[in-house]
């Protein structure tokens, strides 16, 4: 997950992005992110563009917010993606 290093205000939601590139190279099944799950406490996903299809030599933009707690807050932010092939 990208981030500037910036400060987010306790309670607000934090835009992020990530670029999802082919893992297989130019040839084979589509690449799928299913879902996205912040393993993070107290941090929740609000809206992701998932499912997000990434077909072969392709690269695309997985986009998520995620609802900050209310609570002070340093450290890492840590989010899972679900994929999968087809």
């Amino acid at each position: 997950m990208y981030s500037s290093g910036g400060t987010v205000l306790q309670g607000s939601i934090f835009p992020g992005s990530v670029s999802l590139p082919y893992p297989g190279g130019l040839a084979g099944p589509n690449c799928t992110a299913l879902s996205v799950q912040v393993l993070t406490s107290g941090f929740v996903v609000v809206q992701s563009n998932t499912p997000l299809t990434v077909p072969p030599g392709a690269v695309e933009q997985l986009f998520v917010n995620v609802t900050v707690p209310r609570a002070a807050y340093t450290g890492v932010l840590s989010i899972a993606v679900t994929v999968a092939s087809s």
